[in-house]
């Protein structure tokens, strides 16, 4: 009788988190330190290309590490809790169904006129922006344009590009021969032996975008 093989499974997302804060205590043991030079402008500091340094080196320890992440909940601490305030209404909202069948509702009444939709959303949302009123809440009530998206035919992909510029790519996520379900379906499958590939095509597009070689 062949026994069972156990199932590999994605690791929780904050594993994952802690795994790459562990990575970079190390890295600060490894990597020389550098730095750019950097300019205001408005309320955003931008960096001057071809201005980079070296400085001191400064490792971090595992008790810097864990100092860090506590230290970082603090200085954040009012973001955090409007992001996790907002999200827990729209959740609440949209386990009970209200947002889906609003949306669901409006989608149907405006058919063929979706874009008026759309309009008074994004009009509203980059109002809210301007008058520094979401600020980076718009992480959490981005949710809502989600739902509308796909109560109008859209996707998460679909509504993300048109608030920020981007590029989708296709990339295959199964082994050749292996596992395969279409994206979209209740078979959905992506391999994770697929991972290495595509961090590499993020970190090639990025390393390419700056003008580095990898």
């Amino acid at each position: 009788m062949k026994e069972n093989k156990k199932k590999r499974e994605f690791p929780d997302v904050y594993a994952l988190l802690f795994f790459m804060c562990i990575l970079a205590m190390v890295a600060t043991w490894i990597v020389p330190a550098g730095t750019f030079d950097r300019v205001k402008e408005g309320n955003i500091n931008k960096v001057v290309a071809g201005t980079f340094q070296y400085v001191a080196a400064n490792p971090q320890s595992p008790w810097d590490m864990m100092q860090a992440i506590y230290q970082g909940f603090i200085n954040s601490s009012k973001t955090i809790f409007m992001i996790f305030f907002c999200g827990a209404a729209i959740a609440i909202l949209e386990e009970s169904k209200a947002l889906s069948t609003a949306f669901g509702v409006l989608a149907r009444k405006l058919k063929g006129k979706e874009w008026i939709a759309i309009a008074i959303i994004m009009y509203s949302l980059g109002l809210g922006n301007c008058a520094g009123a979401f600020g980076n809440l718009g992480i959490a009530i981005i949710a809502i344009g989600i739902y509308l998206a796909k109560s109008m035919g859209g996707d998460d992909f679909a509504f993300i590009k048109e608030n920020k510029p981007g590029v989708f790519i296709r990339l295959g996520s199964r082994t050749p021969g292996g596992k395969y379900g279409s994206a979209h379906s209740s078979t959905f499958y992506s391999d994770p032996e697929s991972i290495p590939t595509g961090m590499l095509t993020i970190v090639g597009l990025v390393a390419d975008y700056l003008g580095f070689e990898v």
